[in-house]
């Protein structure tokens, strides 16, 4: 087994930016690397609850028996540390073995700890002295921590160093070409944005705000720019967002130090900073001080909770900071001199914050006029349009989506490292893949229009492993939490609720995600094996046969997904069986995201099923609730989840569990991605993360898949081609499906090439015929978001909106964007523009995705309708007719 060990003043963030660093990178590599690596930790000291916290990641924190007499760790801590790895009997194999240290803090200790027992020495490069100690010290301090930094590193059997300026400052440091350091790019911060943007503008900087890191991080010029940009605003009588009490959040002010004072001595730092603050804003601000916490999702909620995000370090070797703003969607002002900048700059990302060059100043409060203006200045234009801003943001970490941790430290672990281990969970020799059988209908359904869905996934037939999580492949056995669901369900359809009526229709509603089709199926099988003929509504049957449902002579179930989006053929089933003489029961049961005003208004579309629907045989909507409310109960979904998808897969089970208090971990889908990612060496923990990683894992299988195929950038090709098969609902042949990408990539790839694209994604997405919609619905509706950016994003909204696109194709896009429009408002500038651009052509289909789904849809449509000209207005107007002025 590989062993990696790193030497840390402490486990968590306690200490800072370094320590959180390593408790990131550590605990990702035991996640990533279960069984193949065992990953320890050597630290000064640690609560129980810290051990403990890091056994779940699978980190052993080993505690040295006295603390170094300073913050450094030396020879002497490295010697200490052996003793007591083989006092506490820890098995190690020195030729496989990495001792890591994190620069001048921890260096010695890994160099010597290699050198004492064996095994190879790593060093990451953190800080720049040679950039910044001459200007926050002086030139004694600087040449002497940069000259002891360089003995140290040139002793290093590996080099790391975090982000691309501190990479550069270490190959000057010890002249070493640039492929002998290896580039850390930390994952970005689990952090789920607000999906609105806050009413009060507020802003908010972060750090160690105390007196000694003040001219290096200067907090007091964002102070400073904060005040000024609101007396000017208030001068100018705009941006009003400066005006209506605005507000600076400080986290991380040193109050500390003070309390060693003499009281009559003492002053209070947040008076400080609020006269401080008057003197540029010519009155009282509202600033709220707070002192540095190590409680993540408390920092994380004050910055996601901001309008902007401010770092304006004079220097700054990467930014973790500003590294987490990204991550949170907020707009971002930063230091032309930090490693978070230049990485945006290499990637041609550099539009999407606010960057400003930070002069200086040697005499408090050690900032230019010009810095001042200049931050002023970007936090006014924020300020005066933060719906914009904030969708740059979120643009933004779209653009960075591949940076997370997982990545980091598999990149590190292959081509640093050059490890031979494979991430997650191994293969067991003796296992066979066998996922759990449904149990068998007595019935075949033979001919019939309805179908159940029994599929199961196989390793062996080449499937997306995402597919796993489709609610039809049923993977994960039925939760007996959903027993009283299916009562109520089962109740209902044998009339125990005091009724008896030959037909009767209820609708059931609830988020993506929550099982409603998971428990549809299980109430099928249930009911054909007591002689029912139970199934789904075929998606494409928009014109059902009842003629052969009747021929069947058994009471039947009909389920209707989507139900939204199939009211007429809802409607022709219901005048079908009305007129017919049917002696059995016939049960409609309806599954949507949302009831509401289509719900409403479908007993008066026609009036012949008027009476049925506005009377006693039909009901609903019912809300589906949430599943999983305490810990309990979803660790023990989370683990049955992770059960079943081992055995399919034939994986080892992987110890510890992430954290699942989100509340999105409330819906059973979400703890099953938790678990599937699991066996793949991840964790994410958001709503967000959890998409994302799984969006990520496949891009691995469409690059895998794609090296046959002679075209650029195929998987940019893949993600293109499955974003727009997802908005369409699927393509039956790759001649369909090129229609359309050709018009939105004209010449961009050839009808024989895009063939073998669409062969060779085929066989990952299965379904009745051709390419189908990513599953489930909440990740393709993910791939869709990605994918519509500013420019290439709304070419395909424009052919899948026009006027060539089929009505079904219209409106099959429109549902997928109105359910993005609720948590996606970043993409509201391209959906506007799109609904703008295709008014007319789509407008029918518009409206009624407007009223069947719960979304931001018509607003969306407001806009646009706005930006019309007169003669699209009066065109789009003859089209509805009546139903324009009320509906529109």
């Amino acid at each position: 087994m590989h062993s990696l060990i790193a030497f840390a003043t402490q486990w968590g963030s306690k200490f800072g930016g370094i320590n959180a660093f390593n408790t990131d990178f550590l605990s990702h590599f035991g996640i990533a690397y279960p069984t193949q690596l065992q990953v320890i930790c050597i630290v000064s000291s640690a609560t129980k609850a810290e051990i403990a916290d890091a056994k779940n990641d699978n980190v052993t924190l080993v505690t040295l028996p006295y603390p170094p007499s300073d913050k450094l760790f030396t020879e002497q801590q490295a010697n200490a540390a052996i003793d007591e790895l083989a006092k506490q009997g820890i098995p190690l194999t020195a030729e496989l073995t990495i001792w890591l240290g994190h620069d001048r803090i921890s260096g010695r200790a890994a160099l010597q700890a290699a050198k004492q027992f064996g095994g190879r020495s790593a060093l990451i490069h953190h800080m720049s002295y040679a950039a910044y100690e001459a200007y926050a010290e002086d030139s004694h301090s600087a040449h002497s921590k940069s000259t002891d930094q360089g003995a140290i590193f040139k002793q290093a059997d590996l080099r790391l160093a975090v982000g691309p300026g501190l990479h550069e400052a270490l190959c000057d440091l010890i002249d070493v070409k640039s492929e002998q350091v290896h580039q850390i790019i930390p994952g970005l911060a689990e952090i789920d944005p607000r999906n609105n943007t806050p009413q009060k503008f507020s802003a908010f900087i972060s750090g160690r705000l105390n007196d000694d890191a003040a001219r290096i991080k200067q907090a007091q010029l964002g102070i400073a720019a904060f005040a000024n940009a609101i007396k000017k605003a208030q001068n100018n009588q705009a941006p009003e967002k400066l005006i209506n009490q605005p507000k600076l959040i400080l986290r991380g002010v040193d109050f500390e130090s003070r309390l060693d004072y003499n009281q009559s001595q003492f002053t209070n730092p947040e008076q400080e900073l609020l006269q401080f603050a008057e003197r540029y804003a010519d009155q009282v601000i509202t600033l709220h001080a707070l002192p540095y916490t190590q409680d993540r999702a408390e920092l994380y909620n004050d910055l996601k909770s901001a309008s902007v995000a401010m770092m304006p370090s004079w220097h700054e070797g990467f930014g973790l900071v500003a590294w987490e703003a990204i991550a949170a969607c907020v707009p971002l002002i930063i230091s032309t001199q930090s490693g978070v900048y230049q990485l945006l700059k290499q990637q041609a990302l550099e539009g999407f914050v606010y960057p400003i060059q930070v002069r200086g100043k040697t005499e408090s409060p050690f900032f230019h006029d010009d810095d001042l203006a200049n931050v002023t200045t970007a936090l006014i234009k924020i300020a005066a349009d933060v719906d914009a801003a904030k969708q740059k943001a979120h643009k933004l970490k779209t653009d960075l989506a591949a940076y997370t941790w997982s990545a980091c430290v598999e990149k590190v672990a292959k081509e640093c490292f050059k490890w031979s281990i494979d991430k997650g969970s191994p293969k067991l020799e003796t296992a066979t893949a066998q996922p759990p059988q449904l149990s068998s209908p007595q019935q075949p359904l033979g001919d019939s229009p309805l179908t159940l869905p029994v599929k199961q996934w196989r390793a062996d037939l080449g499937y997306a492993e995402s597919q796993m999580l489709r609610a039809d492949f049923a993977l994960v056995p039925f939760d007996p939490g959903r027993q009283t669901d299916l009562d109520t369900l089962n109740a209902w359809l044998d009339n125990q609720e005091g009724n008896d009526y030959p037909i009767k229709t209820r609708l059931l509603t609830g988020a993506g995600g929550l099982g409603k089709t998971r428990l549809a199926i299980e109430l099928c099988q249930q009911r054909m094996n007591s002689g029912w003929h139970c199934g789904f509504l075929n998606r494409e049957d928009s014109e059902p046969s009842w003629a052969k449902l009747q021929t069947l002579q058994k009471p039947l179930l009909i389920v209707i997904d989507y139900a939204e989006t199939r009211q007429e053929t809802l409607l022709n089933l219901l005048k079908a069986r009305l007129k017919a003489d049917y002696p059995h029961p016939v049960r409609l049961l309806l599954l949507a995201r949302g009831g509401g005003e289509w719900w409403d208004q479908l007993p008066g579309k026609d009036a012949e099923c008027e009476a049925l629907l506005n009377g006693y045989a039909t009901s609903g909507p019912y809300v589906l609730p949430e599943l999983y409310l305490d810990k309990d109960s979803r660790q023990q979904a989370y683990q049955n989840a992770l059960a079943a998808y081992a055995t399919a897969t034939g994986r080892q089970i992987p110890a510890g569990i992430p954290d699942l208090n989100g509340e999105h971990f409330a819906k059973p889908l979400y703890l099953q991605m938790a678990a599937l990612l699991a066996l793949y060496g991840e964790r994410p923990t958001t709503a967000l993360g959890l998409t994302q990683s799984l969006l990520n894992h496949e891009r691995r299988y469409w690059q895998e898949t794609l090296k046959v195929l002679d075209v650029f950038n195929p998987q940019q090709h893949a993600q293109d081609l499955l974003a727009l098969t997802t908005l369409s609902n699927g393509f039956k042949t790759p001649k369909q499906a090129y229609d359309y990408y050709a018009k939105a990539k004209p010449d961009l790839i050839t009808l024989p090439v895009f063939n073998g694209l669409f062969k060779q994604l085929e066989p990952l997405y299965p379904g009745t015929q051709g390419l189908q919609s990513i599953q489930p619905d909440i990740l393709g509706e993910a791939l869709v978001a990605q994918s519509l950016q500013p420019t290439t994003g709304l070419d395909f909204l424009n052919v899948v909106l026009g006027s060539s696109a089929d009505k079904m194709v219209q409106h099959h896009a429109l549902t997928v964007l109105a359910r993005l429009s609720l948590h996606a408002p970043e993409l509201d500038s391209v959906l506007i523009k799109a609904i703008q651009n295709n008014f007319v052509a789509c407008c029918l289909e518009l409206v009624d995705v407007a009223v069947q789904t719960q979304s931001r849809l018509p607003s969306l449509a407001q806009q646009a309708f706005q930006q019309l000209t007169p003669q699209q207005k009066s065109q789009a107007a003859g089209l509805l007719g009546k139903r324009f002025e009320n509906e529109l």
